[in-house]
């Protein structure tokens, strides 16, 4: 696929594999199974032993030099909804990318379906639990599918930054990825969302992963439901989060 959003992305591949000598982000945890998709429908949503086996599956921790929270500075928390689990694509979900180029522990604590609420209910108890010293948050395409809407979502997003924060851990906060809806159309709750977590991030001194700025207007990075990155879409995801990492 050759495109400018392909170009980039095996641009910083080459220098991620230069500066920490590991090739995870382009191709580590390749699986053989096929993804799945459903034009239309809600993310499917983990059951509760599926999703606590996603939240306990870590490796052990590398030192960093990022040290930016009391807190363990190896550990990532990463949140989300199925984008994140990685249940829809053929091959790694991007935190295990992450996991691969970094040698951090990563803790998915993504569950498929969820929404921005759910996350806030859940984000105080799960930083309790592992301690990170970093909270990686991409919510806001369940939010606009069944609601509460893009005024929730942000209000949502805002309150979880502010709690991470208040645990002192360092936050990224990801734009999610455009919708499309065939025949040239874009959904434009998508892109007022995303101005609004760009403003949050500002605002609340969050480090920005611009998930849709990186895709554009681009349906090959999208699988057919027209919101679930696919392979490409995944990868370019993990370069975005390993970039805002260093």
């Amino acid at each position: 696929m050759k495109n400018n959003h392909i170009v980039s992305y095996f641009a910083w591949s080459i220098r991620l594999i230069a500066a920490v000598g590991l090739a995870g982000l382009l191709a580590a945890c390749e699986g053989d199974s096929e993804g799945s998709s459903s034009s239309g429908q809600r993310p499917s949503r983990q059951s509760s032993s599926s999703a606590a086996a996603s939240t306990n599956a870590t490796t052990a921790s590398a030192g960093s030099t990022n040290v930016v929270s009391p807190k363990n500075a190896g550990v990532i928390l990463f949140m989300g909804d199925s984008v994140t689990t990685g249940s829809t694509v053929p091959d790694a979900a991007y935190p295990s990318r992450i996991q691969s180029a970094t040698g951090k522990t990563v803790i998915n604590a993504a569950v498929g379906g969820q929404r921005s609420v759910e996350g806030l209910n859940r984000i105080r108890g799960l930083i309790d639990k592992h301690r990170p010293g970093t909270v990686a948050i991409m919510y806001g395409i369940n939010d606009i599918i069944h609601g509460p809407g893009v005024e929730g979502a942000a209000d949502n997003l805002r309150k979880m930054v502010r709690i991470a924060k208040q645990e002192n851990c360092r936050v990224l906060l990801a734009t999610i990825p455009p919708r499309y809806r065939g025949d040239g159309i874009w959904d434009t709750r998508h892109t007022d969302l995303n101005a609004r977590i760009r403003s949050i991030a500002r605002g609340e001194g969050a480090r920005l992963v611009d998930v849709e700025r990186e895709f554009g207007q681009n349906p090959d990075l999208l699988q057919e439901d027209g919101f679930h990155p696919n392979t490409d879409g995944n990868r370019i995801i993990g370069a975005l989060f390993f970039e805002a990492l260093r």
